[in-house]
C-alpha cells in the first residue's frame, strides 16, 4: 500500500466534505477575531512607560 500525501489525502475528501472543513475553518478563525476583541476590551493593554532612545555614537 502506497502512503499519501498530505494533499493527496485531502484530495480524496469528497468535495462537500472539504467544502464544510474550509467554511468550519474560516468560522473558527472568524469566532477567533472576534472573541479577542472582546477579550482586549475587558482587560485593556496597560500605558507603556517611554523608554530611554538608544543613541549610538559614530564618531
Amino acid at each position: 500500500m502506497q502512503r499519501k500525501s498530505l494533499w493527496g489525502s485531502y484530495k480524496s475528501i469528497p468535495p462537500r466534505s472539504r467544502m464544510f472543513i474550509g467554511l468550519a475553518g474560516m468560522a473558527f478563525a472568524a469566532i477567533g477575531i472576534l472573541v479577542s476583541d472582546k477579550i482586549e476590551e475587558q482587560y485593556p493593554v496597560e500605558q507603556r512607560v517611554e523608554s530611554v532612545p538608544i543613541v549610538i555614537d559614530r564618531s
